[in-house]
This record gives structure tokens, sequence and C-alpha cells, in this order.
């Protein structure tokens, strides 16, 4: 039972070259995200904080688009899609 959760495990967080492939540095658009999430805490502004905010959320849009499209794991693209569903759900509902 183990040793076929393992080999599941390792079926969705491995590449086809065998590699693990949970986390990939540097991302560029998670990064800008990331830097958009602290800056928009930092800034007094109301209008330039959401737009900053705005900014970050398209470049994390666009980081699960890429996940999802050319994800080297199925882990990756699973977390891209949630990712992406989350982000919809969160600015459109």
């Amino acid at each position: 039972m183990i040793k076929m959760m393992k080999k599941e495990v390792e079926k969705v967080c491995k590449d086809k070259n065998g590699k693990w492939t949970l986390f990939q540095f540097p991302n560029f658009p998670l990064l800008v995200w990331l830097g958009c999430v602290v800056i928009s805490r930092l800034i007094n502004d109301n209008g330039l904080s959401e737009n900053i905010s705005a900014l970050g959320t398209i470049f994390l849009a666009i980081w699960a688009y890429l996940e999802i499209t050319y994800g080297d794991s199925i882990f990756r693209k699973i977390l891209g899609s949630i990712v992406l569903i989350a982000i919809v759900f969160n600015n459109f509902s």
C-alpha cells in the first residue's frame, strides 16, 4: 500500500525525466506578484495600492496560466489550475 502511494506521489510530482519539480526559481511572474503584494501593503494611498494589487493579481494569473500550459509535473499543473480558479472566484463573484 505504501509503495503504491509513493509511486502515485512520484507520478504527480516528478517530470518526464524523473526530477522532482515542485518548485522553480526564479519565477518572474511569481516574483512580480510578491513584489506587488509587499509594495501595496507599504503604500498609504488607497487608489495606488489597489492598482498595484491589481497588477500583482494579473501577474499571478499569468503565472497560473504558464503552470497550467507549461508545468513540468501534474502537481504544478493542478496548482496553477487551483490558483487561477481562486483568482476568478475572488475577483468575479
